[in-house]
């Protein structure tokens, strides 16, 4: 394999954990600590099983744009935020909703020692 084919899947890798991150992010911002309860909610929009959100969670697959645009209306995200991870056209509430996850995040690695 090729230095640029290697550079290139390396670089998909860590883009899909970029995403991957934002959507257990979310998901944890609206309120839903455990996928199961997430994939019902969302079910009624979107015919997913909580192994494929599982996979999206931990960067195995990278979600559809379909998928995402239903995120998208059924709870106020943004594509931008999913696939890029701006946050400006994020409402407030769930621009907020997400920097206190993020903030409980980080107290608890400083608390394990990770920082």
């Amino acid at each position: 394999m090729t230095d640029t084919k290697k550079k290139r899947r390396s670089g998909k890798r860590q883009t899909n954990n970029e995403l991957a991150t934002r959507l257990a992010l979310s998901r944890r911002a609206l309120g839903y600590d455990k996928q199961v309860e997430f994939v019902q909610a969302f079910h009624s929009r979107f015919a997913i099983t909580p192994q494929r959100w599982s996979n999206y969670e931990s960067g195995c697959d990278r979600i559809t744009v379909n998928i995402a645009l239903a995120l998208c209306d059924r709870f106020d995200l943004s594509l931008d935020w999913i696939y890029r991870g701006k946050r400006g056209e994020l409402p407030a509430h769930v621009l907020r909703a997400i920097e206190d996850v993020e903030a409980v995040d980080l107290r608890r690695r400083k608390l394990r020692g990770g920082l």
